[in-house]
């Protein structure tokens, strides 16, 4: 009797929960499953070792689990599967396809999602590559207010307070959520996507030009439509501290 390749058992393990797995978590499930059935061939067969084809494999390093992963989401990918490898702060787990998104919530009588507007996208790209960023230094990136597609990104969990600036009235600072990597199918913020716009330079001048006595820059350079004309407050950099109320600028 043969166990599985490593690529069958990590499968295996993905498809059995709807919960991210971390390395770890793989790494530990395929030793103690390695560790109890070599014990339970040796209480049936005495002192005869099992070969080691009849036993779950070795636990690959982390490096080495990783490329597994990968191989095995390239392939569903290749096989065009319903569903496919995501990857998460917390992990990896099997996440189905967009593509079958309106029969699952007809099974589950959802409604469909609702859709971030332009100026909630435009903002949350912002903070994705500014963070941690304070209202006003969005506000004077976009050269309007941010009051309602903030609060709609953190309605939806995308973004929180992270901090507070060490600057006259303590804004508060925000950056981007682990539901936020989740959804873009990173682990990490070092794995978005390179950008020649919104680079930290650019966004620095940007936020230069709107200290002073300039006008505000065009938001067509960024690619973004002019939006609503609202108010603006605070800016600055961050120390931790709990999401709790906001501060003046």
């Amino acid at each position: 009797m043969n166990d599985g390749s490593l690529a069958e058992n990590l499968e295996a393990l993905l498809l059995s929960t709807g919960d991210c797995l971390r390395t770890a978590d793989l790494q530990r499930a395929l030793r103690e499953a390695r560790e109890r059935v070599a014990a339970e061939r040796a209480e049936k067969e005495g002192d005869a070792a099992p070969a080691e084809g009849e036993l779950p494999p070795e636990p690959p390093g982390r490096e080495e689990l990783e490329s597994a992963l990968a191989a095995l989401g390239e392939r569903w990918q290749r096989e065009d599967r319903p569903y496919e490898l995501g990857r998460g702060p917390e992990g990896f787990q099997v996440v189905l396809r967009g593509r079958f998104a309106p029969v699952i919530r007809a099974l589950r009588r959802e409604p469909p999602p609702a859709r971030l507007s332009r100026a909630a996208l435009e903002t949350l790209a912002i903070v994705a590559y500014r963070q941690p960023v304070t209202r006003a230094e969005m506000e004077r990136i976009r050269g309007v207010s941010v009051d309602s597609a903030l609060g709609k990104l953190q309605e939806h969990g995308l973004v929180d307070a992270a901090g507070r600036a060490d600057l006259p009235g303590r804004p508060v600072v925000y950056a981007t959520t682990d539901r936020f990597l989740e959804l873009c199918g990173i682990g990490s913020l070092e794995e978005l996507p390179a950008s020649d716009v919104l680079t930290p330079a650019q966004l620095d001048e940007w936020v230069r030009e709107g200290e002073g006595p300039e006008e505000l820059p065009d938001t067509g350079m960024m690619g973004l439509a002019p939006g609503e004309e609202e108010a603006a407050p605070g800016n600055g950099r961050a120390e931790p501290v709990a999401p709790a109320g906001e501060g003046g600028a």
